[in-house]
């Protein structure tokens, strides 16, 4: 599973964040016992179910991950905004960052705020993009800086 295609998935996501962040992985306390339905057999299964087990990601209400799925910027910035407050003495600091493009009436607004705020995603021109792909460069930078964060 090449991570520089064109349009990143949810296992690739999950697989990233254990490989890359495995000793914050290890030490995260469980905050779900969710049950995965979908992920058996699945090439990322070894990280997918640890990562929903800390809270990372979230599994879909009707119990499925959804490894196929594509990853927008607003799902990124949520689970970077849950690894932040995973790091070790690392309090979230969501600044007064403002998009053009996102009311703060948005789902993802405080997460995006979050991420942007703290260094780890970036908004071009206040422009946050909430729907758009995540590229591969752009999963590898986020996961630079919160390795980077974590040390």
């Amino acid at each position: 599973s090449d991570v520089c295609s064109s349009d990143l998935t949810r296992a690739q996501v999950a697989a990233m964040l254990g490989v890359r962040l495995a000793a914050v992985l290890a030490k995260a306390p469980a905050r779900s016992s969710e049950v995965v339905t979908d992920v058996r057999g699945h090439w990322a299964s070894a990280w997918i179910l640890p990562v929903v087990r800390v809270g990372w990601m979230d599994a879909r209400p009707n119990h499925t991950f959804e490894p196929a799925g594509v990853v927008n910027r607003a799902d990124l910035a949520r689970v970077v905004a849950v690894v932040l407050d995973a790091l070790p003495g690392r309090g979230r600091d969501a600044g007064a960052v403002t998009f053009q493009d996102m009311p703060p009436t948005h789902a993802a607004f405080r997460a995006a705020q979050t991420a942007v705020s703290a260094g780890i995603m970036t908004a071009d021109a206040n422009r946050f993009q909430p729907a758009a792909a995540v590229s591969g460069a752009e999963l590898m930078a986020v996961m630079s800086r919160l390795e980077a964060r974590a040390k």
